[in-house]
């Protein structure tokens, strides 16, 4: 009762007429947030479980540094090998063209 009293006289004092309304109303809510955890339904569990699932799905995509670190050695390494059997086609298409170019020259002679 005196609490009833107290905000009336606030709401009167301030000049805010409708604020027992919106304090009952937070104090509902805040009710309905807070209820013991074994019902399940409100909420806050409501809530509190779906930001756990998102807290477990984000874990799961996150890239490890070690998986990270890793993964970029292998790209390194796969760029190296791919510059040294490029630099090694180079050479023999080079030796190819260098046999070609003999057998071109040399054909003629052999026919004599």
């Amino acid at each position: 009762m005196k609490e009833r009293a107290g905000k009336a006289i606030f709401a009167a004092g301030s000049g805010l007429v409708s604020v027992s309304e919106v304090l009952d109303n937070l104090e509902a809510e805040a009710k309905q947030i807070w209820i013991k955890r074994a019902g399940g339904s409100q909420d806050y569990q409501v809530a509190s479980r779906a930001y756990e699932e998102a807290r477990i799905r984000f874990k799961a995509a996150q890239i490890k540094p070690a998986a990270w670190e890793q993964l970029r050695r292998e790209i390194e390494e796969n760029e190296s090998t791919i510059t040294q059997k490029r630099e090694s086609r180079r050479l023999k298409e080079a030796e190819r063209s260098r046999i070609e170019r003999r057998r071109r020259t040399l054909a003629p002679i052999w026919s004599l």
